[in-house]
């Protein structure tokens, strides 16, 4: 076997953690997705993969010999022997790996966004971490930040909406507030009301961003430009 038709084996041997790999990176806020990176998940959720199809196979078969009342033999996957240079792609195995794992992307991608690992470590007090985005997403991403006033002091305008998107890169922050209202800064004078507003912002430059007590949701800022409840503030 050369060393071309080797490596476009292995491509289609590791297809599985390739899908789930893009899932988890497409659907959870993690940096730093370099190529090793990328490798080493896609190695890891191949082989998960693979188990997992072995364990959903062997559970079948034992179903159906209880229900025929035969006895039951473990079987393994083909996979395992691929690559060998006798063996050939089994690529059944290949194709039901690859359903499975969109399942398994999905799966691991709530679990992050969860944050279950690092619940059961602070649980058992092994990390304090919370996870690796920034604050600026651990921020937004809480159940309790929904409407905000977002202060852009530089530009003297208060908006207070609710989080439709909110995007992070290198060089920019993102958001998109739904049903906003516009004040003064200063004196919180009411300007406006419109349905949706994008925003952006240097990264190197800063936003105040307030969360509204619930309860006095009715009372967070009248027309006569008062502010009249205390606030939870992250810049």
């Amino acid at each position: 076997m050369d060393i071309s038709n080797l490596a476009l084996k292995v491509i289609i041997v590791l297809m599985p953690g390739i899908i789930a790999t893009l899932l988890i990176k497409n659907l959870t806020v993690a940096k730093g997705w370099d190529s090793f990176k990328f490798s080493i998940y896609t190695i890891l959720f191949s082989g998960i993969t693979y188990l997992l199809l072995q364990f959903v196979i062997n559970l079948i078969l034992w179903i159906i010999s209880n229900f025929r009342d035969n006895e039951f033999y473990i079987s393994t996957l083909k996979i395992w022997d691929n690559l060998t240079e006798e063996s050939t792609i089994p690529y059944l195995e290949v194709v039901y790996a690859c359903l499975l794992s969109i399942i398994v992307g999905l799966f691991v991608s709530f679990l992050i966004r969860k944050k279950v690992l690092y619940i059961v470590a602070k649980y058992l007090r092994v990390s304090y971490k919370f996870g690796d985005e920034n604050l600026f997403y651990h921020f937004m991403r809480s159940d309790r930040t929904s409407a905000i006033y977002l202060k852009d002091i530089e530009n003297n305008l208060i908006y207070h909406g609710f989080i439709d998107y909110y995007s992070e890169s290198d060089v920019i922050r993102e958001i998109l507030l739904k049903d906003v209202d516009v004040y003064s800064y200063i004196d919180s004078k009411w300007y406006y009301k419109v349905p949706c507003v994008y925003l952006s912002q240097s990264i190197n430059k800063n936003w105040l961003i307030e969360l509204p007590n619930i309860n006095t949701e009715s009372d967070e800022l009248n027309k006569n430009g008062k502010e009249t409840t205390p606030s939870k503030s992250i810049s």
